[in-house]
């Protein structure tokens, strides 16, 4: 089952450098959908400059910048091979999320 924070290999091939990663941010309540919203994870270095609408993370020792406008539906068949989760982030995800749809 795929689950909210969950961080997935970014099955785009044409993004896939610059964003290694996509973090679902679909609640894992909303049924059972053939999509799932994700965001892409960029590498620090090529994201763009951190906004109040971007989170910055650590996996491993590797710095990354979670760009929430970004948002995208993805098929789940196409999130495969977990890499982690990002629960340790919830706060600062929702907050971020919350700032782009309602301005606070």
């Amino acid at each position: 089952m795929i689950r909210q924070f969950d961080v997935f290999p970014n099955p785009s091939l044409r993004s896939r450098e610059d964003a290694p990663y996509v973090v679902v941010l679909q609640s894992q309540y909303a049924g059972d959908l053939a999509t799932a919203v994700v965001a892409p994870v960029y590498r620090a270095e090529v994201a763009e400059r951190f906004t109040n609408l971007t989170v910055h993370i650590q996996l491993d020792t590797w710095d990354f910048v979670v760009s929430i406008p970004e948002l995208v539906a993805m098929n789940s068949a196409r999130l495969r091979g977990k890499i982690t989760d990002l629960l340790a982030h919830e706060d600062d995800i929702r907050r971020a999320v919350d700032r782009l749809f309602t301005g606070f």
